[in-house]
């Protein structure tokens, strides 16, 4: 496997959506986090079509100050890796 390009999951922060999951293995992660109003449909459909994944690292609406902290931290800990 060390010769095989691995394809970098991708993850696109959304309120509402199911926990993030990471791939067993995964070795790097992309997250993306919107601004204080969130995506526009557009971005969404052009997220989602590039290949991420819509989840979510919590029940509410994160500022866009803390969004991408919480998702180090819930990431970390789904991967095992604290």
């Amino acid at each position: 496997m060390d010769g095989e390009k691995r394809k970098t999951p991708g993850f696109m922060l959304l309120q509402g959506e199911k926990p993030v999951r990471v791939p067993r293995g995964a070795r790097e992660i992309s997250v993306f986090t919107g601004p204080e109003g969130g995506f526009t449909g557009a971005e969404k459909e052009a997220a989602l079509k590039a290949g991420l994944t819509a989840a979510s690292v919590a029940g509410n609406t994160l500022r866009s100050e803390t969004a991408s902290i919480a998702a180090a931290a819930v990431l970390t800990s789904a991967a095992d890796n604290i």
